[in-house]
C-alpha cells in the first residue's frame, strides 16, 4: 500500500474524527507510537472526564461545551489495533487507508462477532458510484463474491484477462457466454435460441431433427432403417425401408427449372438405382437437352453453329487448294503435284510407293523399305531384277544364275530355307533336308511327304504318302482311279467353317456367312431366298460362305458340301431334313405352312450345328 499522508510536522496521520462542529480532525501517531489528538473549539478551561474510563478507549466530547469528555467503545490497543467502531462516516473525499510499505496487504477479516453469513458489503449510495479494484482481488477458502443491487449489476473485466471461479460450479442468469475453452458446462442445457441444442446427452448413431420451431429432437433409426416425414406431415419418424423395388414412380411436370439433371441407369434391365451426371442437363423452361456430344442419326433441322465433324456437308464455305487443286468439298480431287524438299540428314527415311501403276491412289510406305539420306543407301529385304554394275563385298540371298561356280571339293550345302536349281546333261543327285521344296523342270522324281507349290506345272507324278496341295488350277481333266474319292472334312471345327464345291459370284444385296441365296435370272447375282415367292426359291440355290457388303460385291457360294453357321442356323436335329424358310435368307427345321409357300429341302443335319448342304431339285407348293 502507499504511505499514509503526513501533516506539516511530518507526523503520520492514522485516522480522522469529527469535532463538535462536525469538522474532521486528525489523530496522529508520533515517532514514539503515541496517539495525539488535535482539537479546535470555542471552549475554555479544564476538560472534565468521567469518574472511570476504558483502557485504550478514545475519549469523545459530551455535549457542546467543549469541556466534558465521555468514554467510547472505540479502542486503540498497545499494538495500534482499532476496534469497536460501528460506523465510520467520511466526507466526500473518501476513505484512504495507507501503508508505508507498498508490499503489505490490506486485509479485511470478519470477526467472530459477525453474523454467520460473513458478508462484506460495499454500499456506494447511488448509481454514479464505482468500487474500483486497482490490483488483484482474491477470496481465500470457500467464500463468495456477491453483488446485491436493486437494479442491473455489471461486472466489467478488462479486454484481456481470465475470470477464475475456483471450482465454482454454478453461474446463473447469464446474459451471454463467450468461448469456453476448458472445464465442464454444468448449467441448464443451452436452448436453440441461445445457440445450443437443448439436449443434455447425445445417443450414438442418432439423427437430430426439428419437429417444432427452436426445438431439436433426437431420433435413433436403428440398423438398416431411415427417417422420413410422417403421413400427417408434422414430424419426422424412423422407418424400415421396403425391400421391394418399385416398378413405377410418380412424375410431375416441370417447366421452370433451367438446370435439370437427366436420370439414367447403368444397365438396360435389373433392379437399379437412377443416376445422373453433371454433363447431361435439361432446361425445362426451353426444352433444350445439353451434353458434351450426341452419337447417332439426327433427324430434323439444326439451328445455330455446329462444331465437330459432319457426316454429310454440301460444300465448304471457303474452298482450299490441295496439291494444286481447288477443293470445296463437293467432289473428290486428286492432287496433280506435291511439294518436295531436299533431305540430306535423316538416316531413316521411308520410300513412298503406290499399290497400282496408274490411277487416283494414295502414297504408302513400308517399314522394310528405307533410305538413309545422309549416305544415299537404299535398304530393303531384297531386290529383284537385273543388277547393272559391280557388287562390292559379300552377297547373300538367291542368285537366278551362277556362272563359273566351281566347288573346291566335297558337297555343296545350302543352310537355311534356300533353293537350288541344277541344270546338267548327266544324272544329278540332290539330297534335301527333311523340310524344303524341290522343283524340277523335267524328269521323273520320287517324292515322299512333300508339299508341292503352284510352280509345279508339268511332268508325270507318282505320289505316295500324304500330299498337301495348295490352291491349284487344272488345265485338263482330273481322273480319279478306282476306290479313290474326294473326301470332305470329317467335322467342321468351329463356327464359320465349310468344305465342298463352291462357286465365285457377285452379290445382289448385303450377304452374311450362312445366308441361303438364289441366283437371280435378271442380273445373275446372288440374293436372299424367300419361300413365300417361287421366283426366289425354286431355282439354283446355295449357301453364302464369303460375306458381301452390298450389291455388286464379290462373294462365294457353296453349291454342295457341309457348312457351320451358328448365327444363322437354328438348332438342328441330326439326320433330319432342313427346309428353306419364309424368312429371307434363313433355313428352318420344320416345313413352311403358309398357303402358296414353297416347301423345299436344302439338306440334312450332320450335327446340331453342322448342315450337309445338298439341295433338292424338287419342291412342293403348299396348298
Amino acid at each position: 500500500m502507499a504511505d499514509a499522508s503526513r501533516d506539516q510536522n511530518r507526523v503520520t496521520t492514522l485516522l480522522g474524527i469529527n469535532d463538535v462542529t462536525g469538522l474532521p480532525q486528525p489523530i496522529y501517531v508520533n515517532s514514539s507510537g503515541e496517539i495525539l489528538v488535535s482539537m479546535t473549539g470555542s471552549g475554555a478551561g479544564d476538560v472534565v472526564g468521567p469518574a472511570s474510563s476504558t483502557d485504550n478507549a478514545i475519549a469523545r466530547y459530551d455535549g457542546t461545551g467543549g469541556k466534558t469528555l465521555l468514554s467510547s467503545s472505540v479502542i486503540i490497543d498497545d499494538l495500534d489495533n482499532v476496534t469497536g467502531m460501528t460506523t465510520l462516516t467520511l466526507p466526500n473525499t473518501g476513505l484512504h487507508i495507507l501503508d508505508t510499505n507498498a508490499s503489505h496487504d490490506l486485509i479485511i477479516a470478519a470477526g467472530s462477532d459477525l453474523t454467520a453469513d460473513r458478508t462484506l458489503t460495499f454500499t456506494t449510495g447511488d448509481a454514479n458510484r464505482t468500487v474500483t479494484l486497482a490490483g488483484d482481488f482474491s477470496t481465500a477458502g470457500g467464500h463468495a463474491l456477491i453483488l446485491t443491487t436493486s437494479g442491473a449489476t455489471n461486472v466489467t473485466l478488462p479486454t484481456t484477462g481470465t475470470l477464475i471461479t475456483d471450482a465454482v460450479t454454478t453461474l446463473s442468469s447469464l446474459i451471454s457466454v463467450g468461448t469456453i475453452t476448458t472445464g465442464t458446462w454444468n448449467a441448464t442445457d443451452i436452448p436453440v435460441s441461445a445457440g445450443g441444442t437443448g439436449l443434455s446427452t447425445i445417443t450414438a448413431l442418432s439423427i437430430w431433427v426439428a419437429n417444432v420451431a427452436n426445438t431439436i429432437t433426437e431420433i435413433t433409426p436403428g440398423a438398416g432403417n431411415s427417417i422420413r416425414i410422417n403421413g400427417a406431415g408434422n414430424a419426422w419418424e424412423a422407418f424400415t425401408p421396403s425391400s421391394s423395388v418399385p416398378t413405377t414412380i410418380t412424375v410431375a411436370n416441370e417447366a421452370i427449372d433451367t438446370t435439370c439433371f437427366v436420370g439414367f441407369f447403368t444397365a438396360a434391365t435389373g433392379d437399379l438405382g437412377p443416376k445422373s451426371n453433371a454433363g447431361l442437363t435439361f432446361n425445362s423452361s426451353t426444352a433444350v437437352l445439353t451434353a458434351t456430344g450426341f452419337a447417332g442419326p439426327l433427324t430434323g433441322n439444326v439451328t445455330g453453329d455446329v462444331s465437330g465433324n459432319a457426316g454429310t456437308a454440301t460444300a465448304l464455305a471457303i474452298a482450299r487448294t490441295i496439291g494444286g487443286v481447288s477443293f470445296d468439298g463437293t467432289a473428290n480431287i486428286v492432287p496433280t503435284t506435291i511439294a518436295v524438299t531436299d533431305e540430306s540428314v535423316d538416316t531413316t527415311c521411308f520410300i513412298a510407293f503406290f499399290t497400282a501403276a496408274i490411277g487416283d491412289l494414295l502414297p504408302k510406305t513400308a517399314g522394310g523399305l528405307t533410305f538413309n539420306s545422309a549416305t544415299d543407301v537404299l535398304t530393303a529385304a531384297g531386290f529383284a531384277g537385273p543388277l547393272t554394275g559391280n557388287v562390292t563385298g559379300d552377297v547373300s540371298g538367291n542368285a537366278g544364275t551362277v556362272t563359273g561356280f566351281t566347288p573346291a571339293s566335297g558337297t555343296l550345302t545350302l543352310a537355311g530355307a534356300y533353293a537350288l536349281t541344277l541344270t546338267t546333261s548327266a544324272d544329278t543327285n540332290v539330297t534335301l533336308p527333311t523340310t524344303g521344296t524341290l522343283a524340277t523342270l523335267a524328269g521323273i522324281e520320287e517324292l515322299d511327304n512333300k508339299t508341292l507349290d503352284s510352280s509345279v506345272g508339268k511332268g508325270t507324278w507318282t505320289a505316295s504318302g500324304v500330299w498337301t496341295l495348295p490352291a491349284i488350277t487344272l488345265g485338263g481333266d482330273a481322273t480319279l482311279s478306282e476306290n479313290v474319292s474326294v473326301v470332305l472334312d470329317a467335322a467342321l471345327s468351329v463356327d464359320g467353317k465349310y468344305c465342298g464345291i463352291t462357286e465365285d459370284g457377285t452379290a445382289g444385296a448385303a450377304l452374311a456367312f450362312g445366308d441361303l441365296v438364289y441366283l437371280a435370272v435378271a442380273d445373275s447375282r446372288w440374293e436372299l431366298t424367300d419361300a413365300n415367292a417361287a421366283a426366289t426359291s425354286v431355282g439354283k440355290i446355295g449357301i453364302c460362305v464369303l460375306a458381301a457388303v452390298g450389291d455388286g460385291s464379290a462373294t462365294k457360294v457353296l453349291l454342295y458340301g457341309k457348312v457351320r453357321a451358328d448365327a444363322k442356323f437354328p438348332v438342328l436335329t441330326i439326320g433330319a431334313p432342313v427346309y428353306m424358310s419364309e424368312t429371307a435368307g434363313a433355313v428352318v427345321v420344320t416345313q413352311p405352312i403358309t398357303a402358296d409357300a414353297i416347301i423345299r429341302i436344302v439338306g440334312f443335319a450332320n450335327t446340331a450345328d453342322e448342315l450337309h448342304f445338298n439341295p433338292s431339285n424338287d419342291y412342293i407348293t403348299h396348298a
